[in-house]
């Protein structure tokens, strides 16, 4: 009978917790601005498959937003679960994976750097478990047959994991029934090599893991930090031909008062070729500005796409990951911000189009919005994220965008 009455207690807590939720949420409404897409150049319908998340901050208070050309929603806007769910975060091609396949994609991860598919199977693979802990044995690999719909689960021994304090998933991809794994991995033992890039390669039928092989080893001198990282590469589910990650150095220096500092000693682009397993170094131009920001660049096919400050605005930027050569002459250039202050920059390419959101400091426009044609080399959309209707008692309000997703 104890049980039943513990089943009960569960229960009725549940739905007190759901509907006080739903009640309070109700109750609190919120005076909160809807934002919207002004577009100066061009037209509106290049910029639908635009969303913008993050934070908007006004006094004490602060809620997620996410924000499209169609509407504006506040995350107390949002259903129990969708918060629960962290659905502002979901990345537009997951979304539709979740809707197309939903068994499937039941607890899998928000981003698209676990999965791939092609026409017939879509695939999952992550490290077991998803905390940081000193427990890093298995890859979790999951393949659905979109045919049969059969599911098929089984874990495959990381090589060497004892020496690994953690190892962390950049990049799955779905190659003629292998699936091609790019992973950074955190070494226990550190004295000049801090991590390695590691380029997996995993027989689906086999179900094992057939080459494991050290893609690049971050080493570093004394008195010398580094920060390696994956560029951005379109949040796509599809096969990617290029893995691109960025490695900043920098040296540790004292100052007048024996306080350590450090500054930006240099950066590399590491461009690993998906179908052939070879990888590249490049070093960048010191006059090139790079922020140490993965989402200030773009990588689309074999090409990578960037902004440098010129004193009238921006240059748009290509560097050729397969010919390892910048491409002197800007694709195009985009303005100054109306003078105001850039916080951000945040760029992606889709469909042979490169988007760029631009964070400012304006609480009339707090971020410019830009399209440029990738083919056409010109810029096709200009255009700012401005509020509506701000209500008098929200003067202060600070809007941070955190993320933008390209809907396919």
């Amino acid at each position: 009978m104890g049980r039943y009455w513990k089943l009960l207690t569960i229960a009725v807590v549940i739905v007190l917790s759901v509907g006080t939720f739903y009640i309070t949420t109700a109750i609190a409404g919120n005076s909160y601005p809807d934002f919207k897409f002004k577009v100066e150049k061009g037209d509106i319908k290049d910029i639908k498959n635009l969303k913008l998340v993050g934070d908007y901050r006004q006094g004490m208070s602060a809620e997620g937003v996410a924000i499209t050309s169609e509407d504006t929603v506040y995350s107390s806007e949002l259903s129990y679960f969708s918060q629960l769910n962290n659905s502002f975060y979901t990345e537009p091609a997951i979304q539709q994976l979740q809707n197309n396949y939903r068994g499937f994609m039941r607890g899998k991860t928000w981003h698209t750097a676990t999965i791939s598919q092609d026409e017939d199977q879509l695939v999952y693979a992550n490290i077991k478990g998803s905390d940081f802990t000193n427990q890093v044995k298995e890859f979790e690999i999951e393949l659905l047959n979109k045919k049969t719909n059969k599911k098929t689960t089984f874990m495959v021994d990381i090589p060497h994991h004892e020496k690994y304090n953690y190892v962390n998933v950049e990049n799955v991809n779905l190659v003629d029934g292998k699936v091609k794994l790019v992973a950074l991995n955190y070494l226990r033992n550190q004295d000049q090599t801090q991590d390695e890039i590691h380029l997996y390669q995993i027989d689906l039928k086999k179900q094992k893991v057939i080459e494991d092989k050290v893609i690049y080893s971050n080493t570093v001198e004394k008195q010398q930090n580094s920060s390696l990282y994956r560029v951005e590469s379109g949040n796509t589910t599809s096969f990617n031909n290029y893995t691109v990650f960025m490695k900043d150095t920098f040296k540790e220096l004292k100052d007048e008062y024996g306080d350590f500092y450090e500054e930006m000693a240099g950066s590399e682009l590491l461009a690993i070729n998906m179908k052939t397993g070879d990888v590249t170094t490049l070093t960048l131009p010191q006059e090139l500005d790079f922020t140490g920001d993965s989402s200030t660049f773009a990588v689309s096919g074999s090409k990578l796409y960037f902004l440098q400050a010129n004193g009238k605005g921006y240059e748009v930027l290509e560097y050729d990951l397969e010919e390892a050569a910048l491409n002197k002459k800007p694709i195009t250039q985009i303005p100054e911000s109306d003078h105001a202050l850039v916080m951000r920059k945040q760029v992606k390419a889709k469909n042979d189009k490169l988007y760029i959101v631009m964070q400012v400091q304006s609480r009339k426009a707090p971020a410019d919005v830009y399209v440029i044609d990738l083919k056409k080399q010109q810029t096709i959309v200009e255009g700012k994220l401005v509020p509506e209707e701000v209500s008098t008692d929200a003067g202060g309000y600070e809007l941070h965008i955190n993320d933008f997703y390209v809907k396919e």
